[in-house]
């Protein structure tokens, strides 16, 4: 029976894809191949493309940003602590 299952996937998978190849109106699916064709579409791709590609770079410049103003409050909070005397003395 494993035999059968290996079989009838060793065929079906290389004529799926010799059937896309001939006929590919049916394997249209990105810009490129067609469905970008008008010029809305088209910016639509571009648009989205450039959002996909700056979102990494502003979450990270946000973190690292977000990091360092809490650093400074922190650094700011301790000096702040280290210069005030402490309150048992007098002098």
């Amino acid at each position: 029976m494993s035999r059968l299952r290996i079989r009838a996937g060793s065929i079906l998978v290389p004529g799926v894809a010799v059937f896309l190849v001939l006929v590919p109106s049916f394997a249209e699916a990105c810009a490129v191949c067609g469905a970008g064709r008008d010029e809305a579409s088209r910016l639509a791709f571009i648009v989205t493309t450039a959002f996909m590609s700056a979102l990494p770079l502003v979450l990270i410049g946000s973190l690292v940003f977000w990091l360092r103003s809490r650093f400074r409050t922190l650094a700011e909070e301790d000096r702040a602590l280290r210069s005030t005397p402490e309150a048992g003395e007098k002098g």
